[in-house]
């Protein structure tokens, strides 16, 4: 079973998200991480594989970029409007 996802770091934003745990196989990250590449919505809310736990924000456009290492994904970036 994979363990959940954990948000360590943020950058603006009016909603603190810093220490919010979202269930691996659900969100953006999930799929960033399984996928090994970009993804870009044009309205996350819409998308069928939201995280609940971001239900208290209004997300619309987002992307996400893996960093990988010797094919691992060590991190990502998922600036959002």
């Amino acid at each position: 079973m994979k363990k959940p996802y954990v948000v360590s770091a943020q950058n603006g934003g009016l909603t603190h998200l810093v220490g919010r745990r979202f269930e691996a196989g659900t969100g953006i990250s999930d799929h960033i991480f399984e996928a090994k590449r970009p993804i870009r919505l044009q309205n996350y809310q819409t998308w069928q594989n939201q995280a609940s736990v971001f239900n208290d924000m209004k997300i619309v456009a987002i992307v996400g970029v893996p960093l990988l290492y010797d094919d691992t994904v060590l991190a990502h970036s998922l600036p959002a409007n």
